[in-house]
């Protein structure tokens, strides 16, 4: 038999160790079936016997009906990225008997305790509690307590938490959203309203704490940071006075509107979480809203700012500024009226706003302007244009045009390709605009012989040439001009195409100078490979001697 050195010893026990503290797989919910492999019953089943503390439903299941209640029994946590969980009215959801269990990013619809409490989730049993992050529950009944949710456990030091959750059009005799009977429970950054029983949300018997919520109707004072006595109508998208559900990706939301309170409600990351029930980040606009929905913002990608370069003393003239994308979200709220800064390097010669560019004396200015948007992340962001120089004057100028530096001749091989970037200066008069950005122009270029030489513009400012397989000489001209007066200026330059005697190349390019090949992969990995198998039985077999 083998036995093993000290070093293979020592290697073996680092690999046992390994495994004993990487962390167990989340149970992944691949399928909506109601059972079976990969479905959230299965899933919930591998919590309940230790094999996994996670679940983490796939966001390509939107969908989940339910075939019975599912009872969870172990602290666990619940990814739902956004899927809807239905109990066909004629069912609970779920119910926690111990342990604390995490929701996060989901639709808790149609659960059904016709003869008991908590109509989507019922949390009962001794050291059982819960906390729901961004989740909705909409249509969900129960004959006693809380439609959506009841709560008969948990204490100061383990309650039962809402975060970012909206809760409307759920049904109970006491506790038409939410329900403390006994326990605790804390709700926070959430709406609560539109729900059908005594209250939206109901304390008999429990103890229920809330911070930055807005609030239908509750049987304790609310505090201080929350807005109580709100409808739906006034607070949620809806119609005929029920919260309106939208399905945008296959995930189901119930949106608010800027005109809402609900909108940048929340000042405190602490009662928050990061992100909504579609994952978009929060805050976006500079606060959080309440409830599972995040207003999202257009990020601001870019600004360019296009001008005239010389403005007579005294005119007034608009400059163009483009935003990109075009319906980019604007920060018109800090920055008014409309978002946007102009900004002039010398205000004493040139002033800049909306209205335009206004020349005050003779001189040159750098004119550009700052604007104030949001970030994919829906972090602030201001976002400064290019920059115009503006040059003011006493009289009309008489001349603008584009000149181009001269070009050094060029030589190339059959078949070769070149791009160069000719070098473009603004001229107006006797000013020449190095920073010519903000001043259109045009670039155009022709070749005499283009069977020897092609010549084509690739971008804005690039030309490529590109040698054909017949030796000679052509005359490439460029072309410029300023938008729009067309073309104004020319310079001309040589190109030639010539053939080059070089030694022969192995077309083997693979191979180095020893003559031995590279590669990544192939036979070369699999020698690898077997060289560590071989190194590894000797390593036994120096043991065994």
């Amino acid at each position: 038999m083998f036995i093993f050195s000290r070093a293979g010893k020592f290697l073996l026990t680092g690999i046992f160790l390994l495994t004993l503290i990487l962390p167990s797989h989340a149970a992944d919910v691949v399928n909506n079936n109601s059972d079976g492999t990969g479905s959230l019953k299965w899933a919930v089943e591998q919590v309940n016997t230790g094999t996994t503390s996670s679940i983490t439903i796939s966001s390509d299941v939107k969908e989940i009906h339910l075939s019975q209640e599912l009872t969870l029994t172990r602290s666990a946590r619940i990814t739902g990225n956004g899927a809807m969980i239905d109990g066909e009215e004629t069912r609970r959801l779920f119910r926690i008997t111990n342990g604390h269990v995490i929701f996060d990013g989901l639709t808790f619809t149609r659960g059904n305790a016709a003869s008991g409490s908590g109509g989507a989730v019922e949390v009962d049993g001794s050291g059982a509690s819960a906390e729901f992050s961004n989740c909705i529950f909409y249509g969900n009944k129960a004959l006693d307590y809380g439609g959506a949710v009841c709560v008969t456990t948990g204490s100061e030091l383990s309650p039962t938490v809402f975060r970012n959750c909206t809760i409307t059009s759920n049904t109970s005799q006491s506790g038409g959203g939410i329900a403390a009977s006994s326990g605790t429970m804390h709700v926070f950054s959430s709406i609560v309203t539109g729900n059908r029983g005594s209250d939206d949300i109901r304390a008999s018997g429990g103890t229920v704490h809330t911070r930055y919520s807005i609030i239908g109707t509750m049987n304790i004072s609310a505090d201080k940071t929350d807005m109580a006595g709100q409808t739906v109508s006034q607070i949620l998208v809806s119609k005929n006075g029920a919260a309106s559900i939208d399905v945008a990706g296959g995930i189901h939301m119930i949106r608010i509107t800027k005109s809402s309170p609900a909108y940048n409600f929340v000042n405190d990351p602490e009662y928050s979480s990061s992100y909504d029930i579609a994952g978009t980040f929060r805050p976006q606009y500079g606060a959080y809203d309440a409830g599972a929905y995040e207003i999202p913002a257009i990020p601001l990608t870019a600004a360019s700012l296009q001008g005239v370069p010389y403005i007579m003393i005294g005119d007034r003239v608009k400059f163009s500024l483009d935003i990109f994308p075009e319906n980019a979200s604007i920060n018109s709220e800090d920055f008014p009226p409309d978002g946007i800064e102009w900004q002039s390097s010398n205000q004493s010669v040139i002033t800049a706003s909306g209205d335009g560019v206004l020349a005050l004396s003779s001189g040159s200015a750098d004119v550009w302007t700052e604007v104030h948007g949001w970030d994919s992340h829906g972090r602030a962001l201001t976002l400064p244009s290019n920059i115009v120089r503006v040059y003011a004057g006493g009289e009309a100028f008489t001349e603008l045009r584009a000149e181009i530096s001269p070009v050094t001749g060029r030589t190339l091989r059959p078949g070769a390709a070149l791009t160069i970037r000719p070098e473009i200066h603004i001229v107006i008069d006797r000013y020449n605009l190095d920073d010519a950005d903000g001043v259109g122009y045009s670039l155009d270029v022709e070749s005499s012989r283009p069977e020897i030489v092609s010549a084509d513009v690739i971008s804005g400012d690039a030309v490529r040439l590109r040698a054909g397989y017949t030796e000679g000489v052509s005359v490439v001209t460029l072309f410029t001009g300023t938008i729009p007066e067309g073309r104004t200026e020319t310079r001309p330059f040589t190109v030639s195409v010539v053939r080059e005697h070089t030694d022969p190349v192995s077309p083997d390019v693979s191979r180095d100078a020893s003559g031995v090949g590279r590669s990544s992969g192939g036979c070369d990995s699999g020698m690898m490979i077997l060289a560590g198998i071989m190194a590894a039985v000797f390593v036994a077999k120096k043991g065994e001697e």
